[in-house]
């Protein structure tokens, strides 16, 4: 190992907005404004609890068209953390495939399973859950950490 402290990504998950403060390896710092938070995902929150299918389609699209410019902004191999508001249940999700796996449930439900076999009918959740997937999919991170 260099040595060299990698870069960090901070996202701030808001209602309404969310900042991305990022700290390159070099110690430069910029910070962004996103139009995204857990009541903003298309635009607005989601409606439905649970969301329905086409809430999330459209959801998907939204913070896809958010999330993907930030790709050519974004120091490559840095380190992401994510804080604010992040509802119960939400918080305890550390990898791809832990993210990816409730949103598979989120989905479930939208197409008809019960919700109470999965605990994830709340909006909120669906939401934060949603913008982690479409961030670390569209921007190369396979974890995320809090704070520090």
């Amino acid at each position: 190992m260099s040595g060299t402290p990698a870069a960090v990504v901070r996202l701030l998950l808001g209602s309404v907005r969310s900042e991305v403060l990022v700290s390159s390896a070099d110690g430069r710092r910029h910070a962004l404004t996103l139009a995204l938070g857990l009541d903003n995902v298309r635009p607005g929150p989601l409606r439905s609890e649970p969301p329905s299918a086409m809430e999330l389609e459209a959801a998907i699209e939204y913070v896809e068209n958010v999330v993907m410019p930030l790709a050519r902004q974004l120091p490559s191999g840095a380190l992401l953390h994510v804080e604010g508001e992040l509802p119960p249940g939400v918080e305890a999700l550390r990898s791809i495939e832990e993210i990816e796996a409730r949103f598979n449930e989120i989905v479930a439900v939208a197409h008809g399973r019960p919700a109470g076999r999965s605990g994830l009918a709340d909006r909120r959740q669906a939401s934060a859950v949603l913008i982690l997937r479409e961030w670390m999919h569209h921007l190369g991170f396979a974890a995320i950490g809090r704070g520090d």
